[in-house]
């Protein structure tokens, strides 16, 4: 039997996030380089939506290796049955746009070894199974078509990155993807970015304007 998916709006899942739902709680962390809230409280809403009780640990603005490389963090201190990774592309490319460039042909290679070191850090210190984002595109075609060609620009590199993360997340079966490039490519960029940015705006009128 077929079973039908319902999608829920983002007020939707905010106003079931703060509904109270029985049961024993999957314990769920969330961390990233940008601001996660409205993620985690998506995420509550989505799981609390299903009749499923949840817990969501949101780590502070842009602190993912103090999270999971200290065994005394908060994030271990909560013992997440699952930790989702949100590395956005867009704080990439300002780390991206940082770099001297003769240090751009490397660039998917050292954010790779990166995130290994997160999954390492994190199986070292935890059971918790981890969610891993990959990385959507950004317009960045300074030499158009061709810049797909040359390894130095930044489109490039976010595709080599997506075809590394794929390889190594087979060789870990504690890693599960979450394709946000898929989402991306069916909705289309502009509309994707739109949305974050609708969600932003979400957050900043009931937090305010701090870190968001």
């Amino acid at each position: 039997e077929r079973r039908s998916i319902v999608l829920y709006s983002y007020k939707g899942l905010r106003k079931a996030a703060r509904e109270a739902c029985d049961g024993p709680k999957t314990r769920v962390a969330v961390l990233g380089n940008v601001s996660t809230q409205f993620l985690a409280e998506a995420i509550k809403g989505e799981m609390q939506c299903r009749k499923n009780a949840v817990d969501v640990y949101d780590a502070p603005y842009n602190q993912i290796e103090l999270c999971l490389f200290d065994d005394a963090s908060d994030m271990y201190l909560f013992e997440p049955d699952y930790i989702v990774i949100w590395v956005s592309s867009y704080k990439l490319y300002e780390d991206y746009m940082k770099e001297e460039f003769y240090l751009h042909d490397s660039f998917a290679e050292r954010m790779m070894e990166k995130v290994e070191a997160y999954w390492s850090a994190i199986m070292l210190r935890s059971g918790a199974k981890i969610l891993q984002m990959n990385f959507v595109e950004i317009e960045d075609k300074v030499l158009g078509n061709f810049s797909s060609k040359m390894t130095h620009c930044f489109v490039s590199q976010i595709r080599k990155l997506n075809y590394l993360l794929q390889e190594k997340m087979e060789k870990h079966e504690n890693v599960y993807p979450v394709d946000l490039c898929s989402i991306q490519n069916r909705i289309g960029r502009e509309k994707f970015v739109d949305t974050v940015q609708e969600l932003l705006k979400d957050v900043e009128m009931e937090y305010g304007t701090e870190e968001v």
